[in-house]
């Protein structure tokens, strides 16, 4: 954990808590208010049969809708609805191409190869026996663009074996579905915070596997420019602060703050891997092994508490919450970077992932003394602005000479 290189900065856990507080009660709040707010807007022209809040991004969504959904939407059911880009991912899998491929080595870095394999459900016996057949891909070398090639070609032989443990996976996750009562609708609005569509793309197959005319509408905080051209005719995405005909320049200032937002959104409920069918038919799920810090616990609930209470209060929403999330992302005060630099990050997906630090700063002395490690911690960074805004002068100044380019953009 990254609590040891960051206690120097913190003085006590209270005043964190206070901070998360007044971050739920000023910019997370607005901001999860504002989507809710458009949102609405939105369904009452669309009309869905079914709204759908996606598991753990869509728990803090789904309960400031039933706070604040206006009396001509309250008529429209809601579900709660398990889901995971790993559980998704597998159970809608029908070929293994390139874009199967790529799916299954996103965000591998720092992983071993024989992890890459685990999380796509693959037992040993499988996969072992393939690798051994490519030149230099030992089980446990670490991931890297040198070898995603022969990685690629790897999967792309044990396609029968993938398409085995998919369609396992998805007659169980099927079975789910059904039991919660969202096939058979012509009409299904999905919540999520967004970035890519995906979830919503394999979502909407898995159901029209059931021979459902269906169409959806996904509402998310924001779906990156690229997403936009996946989406069809009966599957479209809309986004609150990023969507295709927005600015280039806020999605290159979102993407140098995403996991803040993501945290805004995130919940401590444990992550789905996969459901499987037990003996009688009935279809469990299996959930991942890890579970947030008590630390990143902590600051969830006393930030989500705040934007509840707010939601509670009928404030008035910003016209742009981006502004002032805007002002957090790019320029912390020091005690909010201090704050929001220990809460971690998932890399990954599935149950073979690690957590990372969004900014986790050591002290002034061992910056001073280690200079490469003060670099390489700068570089690695999830956060950087948040990283910066915990320096002290002299901190800076050498890092300004480490790294010139990496240090351009937090000078302005």
């Amino acid at each position: 954990m990254a609590h040891s290189a960051t206690s120097s900065r913190i003085s006590s856990k209270d005043p964190a808590m206070d901070t998360f507080s007044q971050l739920g009660r000023e910019i997370a709040g607005p901001l999860l208010m504002g989507m809710i707010e458009w949102m609405a807007g939105c369904l009452l022209h669309s009309r869905p049969d079914l709204i759908l809040f996606l598991s753990r991004d869509g728990d803090i969504l789904k309960k400031l809708w039933e706070k604040c959904c206006p009396a001509e939407l309250a008529g429209i059911p809601t579900r709660y609805v398990l889901a995971s880009r790993r559980a998704l991912w597998l159970a809608s899998l029908r070929k293994v191409d390139d874009a199967a491929t790529k799916a299954l080595t996103s965000q591998a870095a720092g992983l071993s190869i024989r992890q890459v394999f685990r999380r796509a459900g693959l037992d040993e016996a499988a996969f072992l026996p393939v690798l051994s057949r490519q030149p230099g891909l030992a089980p446990d070398l670490k991931f890297s663009i040198n070898l995603e090639a022969a990685v690629h070609q790897s999967f792309k032989e044990l396609e029968p074996d993938l398409l085995r443990s998919a369609s396992r996976e998805r007659k169980a996750y099927s079975r789910y579905l059904e039991a919660e009562g969202l096939t058979g609708k012509s009409r299904l609005a999905i919540v999520d915070v967004g970035w890519h569509g995906s979830l919503q793309l394999a979502l909407a197959a898995l159901l029209r596997d059931q021979g459902d005319k269906l169409e959806t509408d996904g509402y998310y905080c924001g779906i990156f420019p690229d997403a936009m051209a996946r989406q069809t005719e009966k599957d479209r995405f809309h986004g609150y602060l990023l969507q295709g005909d927005f600015p280039e320049a806020r999605f290159q200032e979102l993407q140098r703050f995403v996991e803040l937002v993501e945290f805004f959104f995130s919940s401590p409920d444990k992550s789905l891997l996969y459901f499987e069918q037990s003996d009688s038919g009935v279809p469990l799920p299996v959930f991942c092994s890890d579970s947030p810090s008590d630390y990143q616990q902590q600051a969830l609930q006393a930030l989500q508490a705040a934007c509840l209470d707010l939601a509670a209060d009928d404030s008035a929403i910003p016209d742009d919450p981006f502004t002032s999330l805007k002002r957090l992302g790019l320029n912390p005060t020091r005690q909010e970077a201090a704050c929001l630099g220990p809460l971690e990050a998932s890399r990954g997906f599935g149950d073979v992932r690690h957590l990372q630090p969004f900014a986790a700063a050591r002290s002034s002395v061992g910056n001073l003394l280690h200079w490469g490690r003060f670099h390489r911690d700068f570089k690695n960074a999830l956060w950087r602005p948040g990283y910066w805004a915990q320096l002290s002068a002299i901190e800076k100044q050498l890092l300004k000479i480490l790294s010139p380019e990496g240090t351009k953009a937090l000078q302005e």
